[in-house]
């Protein structure tokens, strides 16, 4: 199952151009539905790109999200111990749509 974005700035693109050729950075929260096993669709963001370089999700009640570059996909841990640092992935078809807002930044060439 894909994810649902909101963008912060919908029709808006903060574009760094020149010598960086064509960089766009955009911002927005997310929301993940239920989860899939070896990460959740992330293409209402890579969509939003030519070539998305990198998705950077802050961690969110005990979620972590790790972005998948190549399969377009993010994956979702849950801390086990958050002194040792540990994590385990989100087992499949958990309901993860209680998790609501979380803050994303995408950099990608248009």
């Amino acid at each position: 199952m894909a994810i649902t974005v909101v963008l912060d700035r919908p029709h808006a693109k903060t574009i760094l151009d020149g010598r960086l050729g064509g960089v766009c950075i955009i911002s927005g929260t997310l929301t993940v539905n239920t989860y899939a096993t070896s990460g959740v669709d992330a293409t209402p963001i890579t969509k939003l790109f030519k070539t998305c370089d990198r998705v950077l999700v802050e961690s969110n009640t005990g979620y972590l999200f790790q972005w998948d570059k190549t399969n377009k996909k993010l994956i979702v841990y849950r801390a086990t111990d958050n002194v040792a640092g540990t994590r385990i992935e989100v087992a499949d078809g958990v309901d993860l749509s209680g998790l609501t807002g979380v803050s994303f930044i995408a950099v990608g060439r248009i």
